[in-house]
């Protein structure tokens, strides 16, 4: 049997789906860009929490800029010095990079998102939500984002439908930003990636236009003392690919499941970080800075709707 919660964290609210019998259970904090806060998920009757996130309100809003858990929307990584051109006109965004270079991770990241609909038996429970954007500075366009959360006996999926509500067609490209725990040492575990090519990227992060062969994630590897954080083109079968992280002392993997092919998540940013103690797996429709060298971009019509499916597993 699964159940819908809801309690107040500082300013904003955690909604989470909870399965009563395996004490597995997804928060959700639909206040701040319908933010993927915490995943526990059970394997050999063991509960794992398996997102980085903070505990207290406080360290919530003071990490916020790291965005973990975060819906990147319209885009995902980064706008190269926060301009573009779309359909002949050029377009600037503001600048939030710390490092002053870039506009980073889309619009919709810290927006208020309506919980729009909830419901929950004895195999599921689900949270549906929205988040109208209109008119930004540097994005003159309009769509309806909505994400679904279900919580079942495999996992959690989360499901993002993108309505253009404008008049114009408009450029898109959609990401998620989990953080991910793992018991064992992070050079200890084992990394599987559908993927055995990389993008190459210039010192700012902004990809060169030149791809670099790395089959070794293909089979899977040992992560040891490797520094990561490089996106990897899946291999876009029109099927659904698995990232995994694999934790050989304590016998379980976390799965990251994206759905591929046209219009998809063709993309899976892998990094990890210089506190080594996690490791973000990141889907992607489209390439780090994908407003201009359009990359996976996606170029959506009036009225026009797309669906983009994710999620998390444990086995």
């Amino acid at each position: 049997m699964f159940s819908i919660e809801k309690k107040t964290f500082g300013t904003f609210e955690i909604h989470s789906i909870k399965n009563v019998e395996t004490g597995e259970y997804v928060e959700v904090i639909p206040g701040y860009g319908a933010n993927l806060h915490k995943l526990v998920l059970s394997k050999g009757g063991k509960c794992r929490s398996i997102l980085k996130s903070a505990d207290t309100y406080e360290a919530f809003v003071s990490g916020a800029a790291s965005h973990e858990g975060c819906k990147l929307a319209p885009w995902a990584g980064r706008v190269n010095n926060g301009k573009y051109a779309f359909e002949g006109k050029s377009y600037a965004l503001s600048i939030n990079d710390p490092n002053g270079h870039h506009a980073m991770h889309g619009l919709v990241y810290n927006k208020p998102f309506a919980l729009i609909a909830e419901s929950y038996t004895t195999e599921f429970g689900r949270l549906e939500y929205s988040y109208q954007l209109n008119e930004a500075e540097g994005y003159p366009f309009s769509f309806l984002i909505t994400i679904s959360f279900e919580l079942n006996h495999q996992g959690l999926s989360c499901v993002t439908r993108v309505n253009n509500t404008g008049s114009t067609s408009l450029p898109y490209c959609d990401g998620w930003h989990p953080y991910f725990l793992i018991d064992c040492p992070v050079e200890e575990a084992f990394l599987t990636i559908p993927s055995k090519k990389t993008i190459v990227h210039d010192d700012l992060m902004v990809p060169t236009g030149e791809f670099e062969e790395r089959p070794e994630f293909y089979e899977g590897t040992n992560i040891g003392d490797q520094r990561i954080d490089d996106c990897f083109c899946v291999e876009n079968t029109g099927d659904r690919v698995v990232t995994s992280l694999h934790d050989p002392v304590n016998h379980y993997s976390i799965e990251l499941w994206q759905d591929s092919g046209e219009r998809k998540y063709n993309f899976v940013v892998v990094y990890v970080p210089d506190s080594r103690d996690c490791v973000a797996l990141e889907p992607l429709s489209g390439l780090p800075d994908t407003f201009n060298n359009q990359v996976g971009l996606i170029i959506l019509k009036e009225k026009e709707e797309i669906t983009l499916s994710m999620g998390i597993n444990i086995k």
